[in-house]
């Protein structure tokens, strides 16, 4: 099953799936309340003169989430690139009508 320019559908569908893999992973990263279970902790007498505040303004990035802006950033890469390549392929036909030269 060849689409326009020479590119098969299954390579447009498996870019489509990275970005929706990507948006899924984006939004399981950042719905997590607590992120991953915290399992080894050790009790240990507290650093002098820290404090440890929950919910202050640090923000915290799971891998989840990292890993899900690399799969979307690949997936719509490749949804540019395939889009590139086959307005290219039609640009590349319309020139060669219009000028009368060899495709």
């Amino acid at each position: 099953m060849k689409s326009s320019g020479g590119v098969t559908g299954s390579v447009w569908i498996g870019a489509v799936l990275l970005v929706a893999a990507g948006a899924v992973a984006i939004t399981i990263g950042v719905l997590t309340p607590s992120g991953p279970a915290a399992f080894g902790w050790f009790a240990y007498q507290p650093l002098a003169h820290a404090a440890f505040v929950p919910g202050g303004q640090t923000v915290i990035v799971w891998h989840v989430a990292v890993a899900g802006w690399v799969v979307f950033g690949i997936g719509v890469a490749s949804l540019a690139f395939l889009a590139g390549h086959v307005i290219g392929r039609r640009s590349q036909g319309d020139i060669g009508e219009t000028t009368g030269g060899p495709r």
